[in-house]
């Protein structure tokens, strides 16, 4: 169930009808926010080849449900849930959730953030790679890039959850930072994907799980949240 209600004004000091649970990163004043407690499924989603996206009860980051997500077994398939809203006043967008991950090589979990500016399309990516044990982020080329110092023992599996955080300028078309659990990436000044390409004028925060070899790759995420900022 998407809970808070928006606020693309950006009042500040507006309060929050509703408290992120168990979230490492509270900065920011929500704009939407789904813990998957009720049945009727919050989001949207796009599945590419034979996958599944549901809610499970069972191994949630906090109880009842989180969101299940299987991708197909060619490489190149995805699973995908997405959420779209205003974007705020400050343009500064933060994107939250819990992960888990399958124990698997080729499995890839990704973040993709992406807003039209009246001239382009701007679109910011992160992702782990289980196979390289790292995070990127999608250039200013449109090719992946490997953050620095990133290369860490993730610890996975459908029921160890780590949290991420991204917070990405769009007034500026940059990255700013990338939080996982107890580690801070500073990407300020590294740009943003542009391309000309007016699709839509809100944004559209999307959590997917992408097959990088062959077979059925597994990830669950709980406690989405989208965030404006002002860092």
């Amino acid at each position: 169930m998407v809970k808070g209600q928006p606020d693309y004004q950006g009042v500040v000091g507006r309060q929050e009808v509703t408290t992120r649970q168990n979230l490492l990163f509270p900065g920011g004043r929500a704009i939407l926010i789904d813990d998957f407690s009720s049945p009727a499924e919050a989001f949207r989603d796009v599945i590419v080849g034979a996958g599944q996206i549901n809610l499970q009860i069972g191994y949630p980051f906090t109880a009842p449900a989180c969101a299940y997500m299987l991708s197909g077994a060619v490489i190149g398939n995805y699973s995908m849930i997405y959420y779209e809203t205003g974007l705020p006043r400050t343009e500064q967008v933060g994107v939250e959730c819990a992960f888990a991950m399958q124990t698997g090589a080729g499995t890839r979990f990704y973040i993709e953030v992406r807003t039209y500016d009246l001239t382009n399309l701007n679109t910011a990516e992160v992702y782990f790679s289980y196979d390289n044990n790292s995070w990127y982020y999608l250039n200013a080329a449109g090719g992946s890039t490997m953050i620095p110092n990133s290369t860490r023992g993730l610890r996975v599996g459908l029921s160890t959850y780590h949290r991420v955080k991204l917070i990405v300028d769009f007034a500026n078309a940059e990255y700013m930072f990338l939080y996982v659990d107890d580690r801070v990436y500073d990407l300020r000044g590294i740009a943003v994907n542009q391309a000309a390409s007016a699709i839509f004028t809100h944004i559209r925060v999307v959590y997917g799980v992408y097959s990088e070899t062959a077979v059925i790759h597994v990830v669950r995420i709980d406690n989405v949240s989208i965030t404006e900022e002002e860092l």
